[in-house]
């Protein structure tokens, strides 16, 4: 990890293994009132309006939903308030960028969050770390996926239509396993005016290609999960050098590349966040020149 050498790293992972057996198994009076005092609780949506030089005059006003994160398994975090809200929104498309599972006891709440995510578009998904960690029990994340409704894009690319206007849409697979090929991803789309790309972490945009994407959205960060005031997230949970904690949550620039990664749903090793609030997030593509409004909610 870039944030911590490879031996601090392990031994952080170990300390907060073992408290979160003690947490959820051993003081389930402990589990409740950490969750009270440390998790927000509310589901923040959060609103942008991003100004893109270059977007084609067809694509002006498409808004894309971005969820990410939600880590279900036994448990499903947020999903009542994620549904409702998500039927309550209009959008153009849905991204969903990874750790939609935390193990297979989390499809049935998966179905039930493909049937909330109606836009014209389409919901679209690409695999985090927790996913494919699944890969050896699902056989496969197209054959269990796609039939509940979602597009699955395993470093690969696609063409599809706004208002008469080519969108392409790209999804690259998760670094952390290995599984990441953005040439494959990008293949094919050098002649299209737009790209959106599809990331479960924001680390794969320093990875070079001849064709860098439009629009990058991505997660995996939790926002870093545990920050703390005047701070910041305490870890960035990514191995791309240059990434790191500055990369955990919010809207950057890489190149000719807008970036957005979001805090996400869910949390892993420890069931909690520190001043790090779960997040939805709607995007506005705007053509005229100018700077990103940020509005959360």
């Amino acid at each position: 990890m870039a944030d911590h050498p490879p031996a601090r790293t392990a031994l952080l992972a170990t300390g907060w293994r073992a408290v979160k057996v003690l947490y959820g198994a051993e003081v389930p009076a402990l589990r409740e009132l950490t969750e009270t005092l440390t998790s927000d609780g509310r589901l923040r949506h959060v609103e942008l309006t991003l100004e893109l030089p270059g977007l084609p005059a067809a694509l002006d006003g498409l808004r894309i939903g971005h969820v990410t994160d939600l880590h279900f398994g036994r448990r499903a975090r947020h999903l009542d308030a994620l549904t409702a809200w998500t039927r309550s929104v209009t959008v153009d498309l849905w991204a969903v960028t990874g750790d939609l599972l935390e193990s297979t006891a989390g499809l049935p709440a998966a179905e039930t969050l493909a049937e909330a995510l109606e836009a014209p578009l389409g919901r679209w998904f690409v695999a985090g770390n927790n996913d494919n960690r699944l890969l050896p029990v699902l056989g496969g994340l197209k054959p269990v996926l796609e039939p509940m409704g979602f597009r699955v894009l395993d470093n690969e690319g696609t063409v599809t239509e706004h208002r008469g206007r080519r969108l392409a849409l790209a999804g690259v697979g998760d670094p952390t396993r290995f599984r990441d090929d953005l040439r494959s991803a990008v293949s094919g789309l050098e002649a299209e005016p737009f790209l959106l790309l599809l990331a479960h972490s924001p680390g794969v945009v320093f990875r070079e290609t001849a064709l860098p994407p439009n629009l990058v959205l991505a997660g995996h960060t939790h926002g870093g999960q545990i920050c703390l005031p005047r701070i910041g997230p305490l870890i960035g949970r990514t191995r791309q050098p240059g990434c790191g904690r500055r990369m955990a949550a919010g809207l950057f620039q890489r190149g000719n590349s807008i970036v957005y990664v979001s805090r996400g749903i869910g949390t892993s090793i420890l069931p909690i966040r520190v001043f790090c609030p779960p997040e939805v997030t709607t995007l506005t593509l705007r053509s005229a020149p100018g700077e990103v409004r940020r509005d959360a909610r």
